[in-house]
């Protein structure tokens, strides 16, 4: 099983090499960059977002994938993963420099 990391980098300032991850990444990791783009509605972002970790699920690869992303792409990852209501939604987020870790079991497919 491979996981996802999700930072909160946009906010933080933090180069891209100086991103902490957890010790079970031995090699450097890209991050790749989501956010939510100013006039795109939410359905489409949440969409572009979901299909893409779909794909990681789907990926033979346990390379680890770090996600580095704003407040609301934050939430729209999490949703992937929890479900959550309009409440928990609206109030979740990832401090500014946190990492996040989500463990992304591979899809089995026919």
């Amino acid at each position: 099983m491979g996981y996802i990391y999700v930072i909160n980098q946009h906010d933080s300032g933090l180069p891209v090499g100086s991103i902490p991850l957890p010790e079970d990444t031995s090699t450097p990791v890209e991050p790749i960059c989501f956010t939510a783009a100013g006039r795109e509605p939410l359905f489409r972002t949440m969409k572009r977002i979901y299909q893409f970790l779909d794909s990681c699920k789907q990926s033979p690869s346990d390379t680890p994938i770090l996600l580095s992303v704003d407040r609301e792409a934050s939430r729209i990852v999490n949703s992937y993963f929890y479900d959550m209501n309009d409440n928990e939604y609206k109030n979740f987020s990832i401090a500014e420099g946190e990492v996040k870790r989500y463990p992304l079991p591979k899809m089995h497919l026919p």
